[in-house]
């Protein structure tokens, strides 16, 4: 009797889960219509970014563009007063658009269904209200002079041509895709018609490593395939490009998260197999991991650091592999040189020096060969150079003296005297205290903006534009990043360390937009 109430119990469940589906109660995946075969998807969520940004329907009023949109709404005559409280109502209320907020958007990149290999650029959202969404469609069309067709299940509002680029708004009760390319519009309906058709693993999603990682709903998420890449610019250049069976295997993703005074942002490559992940350990043979022993040679107050470890033999017989190297590599004093680069190497930019006409630059490696000067100056007779000790010179032109040499294995050229006196055994104040983001690490970065912009003011009263970008710049304190061969990571700290990053950038933006209108209309 037990087991025929389970089996009693279970049919019913079964007929239930039937007859919602026959009902509609199970609806398919919007994101179903993202192509399989995109070469860039972008994945964005608007109601977690919109909260972030600090603006909504309390503050919205007290915003100037929001005040200076109403001024002109009223100016310009062309809307009625219903039609006004709508749309006002819309940037209040987003969701009343139809469109769910709550879910992610995605713009994609996607190789086109035409012969003319050209590709087809997407925007697709989901649909939480069919009839608010249907009636939003219905006023544009009115106001645009647009109509709307129907393909079957799907509405279709053909956007037209402008520029040889065709455009179409197609939706049915779930999602919303607009769709721009260079193809005719019967072959751009084509395309949207076969996206809303198809199945689960006809999808970007398809692949359940990209779909776990779409579901992290960061504010944004990144991919991109080089396989496509490669694949649309061989059929449109007709022939096979140098690395394409290589890239073919390798796609990226990568993330983007703004938090509470800072930025963060991380991506990785995913391999097609084990044999594109081998290979491209052997392309990348010559990266190796920094142990950050150069940083106590390099000031603190610096204004970029770019750290890096290499092997130079390796890097020798990966460029040689290379098409468009022969020329270069010919030269045997080229390996020579490479073969001695073992280690860390580092760039770093310390500002200008006196007068501002030259950059106070230094790069620095590790060799195995300290005799790689002495033997690559020899082979390059008449350089005015002057040998001031063992393994040391100096070049002087236009009043800036550049020093170079090898001491300790340590490879230098360098126009700043901190950095010099390091290499002579003075104590610095060193970037020592950032070991952390550059041992361990293949690549890293270091960046202080704060420095930057006190670098570009002598530049700002000569060129206007540079205040523009001296305001944007000032929100941020510096950026640091960091690599392995397969993965990265960056962040970005914020002046501003209590309110969230977003919310400052979109504030500082609204209040520039607001005084170049404001000036454009005193003029």
């Amino acid at each position: 009797m037990k087991t025929l109430s389970v089996l009693f119990r279970t049919a019913v469940l079964m007929a239930v889960a039937i007859w919602m589906t026959a009902c509609g109660g199970s609806k398919s995946d919007y994101r179903n219509a993202l192509p399989g075969d995109a070469m860039l998807a972008l994945a964005f969520q608007p109601a977690q970014m919109a909260a972030k940004s600090g603006v909504n329907a309390e503050t919205l009023e007290r915003n100037p563009l929001y005040q200076r949109l109403v001024g002109q709404m009223d100016a310009s005559g062309a809307f009625s007063a219903e039609e006004k409280e709508y749309v006002l109502s819309l940037l209040a209320h987003p969701e009343e658009s139809g469109i769910d907020g709550g879910r992610a958007g995605y713009f994609f990149m996607a190789p086109g269904s035409g012969e003319s290999f050209n590709p087809v650029f997407g925007v697709l959202a989901p649909i939480g209200d069919a009839a608010k969404f249907t009636a939003l469609i219905d006023r544009i069309n009115a106001k645009g002079g647009l109509r709307t067709t129907h393909e079957g299940d799907l509405s279709v509002v053909r956007i037209g041509e402008k520029d040889n680029v065709t455009g179409l708004c197609a939706y049915n009760s779930e999602a919303v895709l607009c769709c721009f390319g260079q193809d005719s519009y019967e072959t751009l309906l084509s395309y949207v018609k076969a996206r809303f058709a198809a199945k689960p693993s006809e999808s970007l999603l398809g692949d359940a490593v990209v779909s776990e990682f779409f579901a992290g709903k960061n504010d944004l998420d990144i991919y991109f395939s080089y396989k496509e890449i490669m694949e649309l610019q061989s059929r449109m250049l007709t022939g096979s490009l140098p690395m394409a069976d290589l890239l073919s295997g390798i796609r990226v993703i990568g993330s983007m998260n703004f938090e509470k005074g800072r930025i963060v942002a991380s991506g990785q490559m995913l391999y097609a197999s084990k044999e594109a992940e081998e290979q491209m350990a052997v392309l990348y043979s010559y990266a190796r991991e920094q142990r950050g022993v150069l940083l106590k040679y390099l000031p603190a107050t610096g204004v970029a650091t770019v750290g890096f470890g290499l092997t130079g033999s390796e890097l020798y017989t990966t460029l040689s592999q290379m098409p468009g190297y022969g020329m270069m590599l010919a030269n045997p004093m080229v390996k020579q040189v490479l073969d001695a680069f073992e280690g860390d190497m580092a760039i770093n930019f310390a500002g200008m020096l006196p007068g501002g006409a030259y950059p106070k630059a230094t790069l620095l490696c590790e060799v195995n060969d300290p005799a790689v000067v002495d033997n690559l100056l020899a082979s390059l007779p008449g350089i005015p150079v002057v040998k001031s000790g063992a393994g040391a010179y100096t070049f002087s032109a236009g009043g800036v003296t550049v020093f170079f040499g090898v001491k300790d294995k340590v490879l230098y050229v360098t126009s700043d005297d901190a950095v010099k006196a390091a290499l002579d055994g003075e104590k610095i104040e060193s970037m020592s205290g950032k070991e952390s983001l550059f041992k361990g690490n293949v690549s890293s970065l270091y960046l202080d903006f704060v420095r930057l912009n006190t670098l570009l003011e002598g530049y700002a009263t000569m060129v206007p534009q540079m205040q523009t970008m001296q305001t944007v710049l000032s929100l941020f304190a510096d950026m640091q990043a960091w690599g392995t061969k397969d993965r990265g990571e960056m962040v970005v700290h914020m002046q501003d360390k209590e309110r969230n990053a977003l919310e400052t950038i979109c504030t500082t933006v609204n209040a520039m937009v607001e005084a170049e209108l404001s000036a454009a209309d005193n003029e």
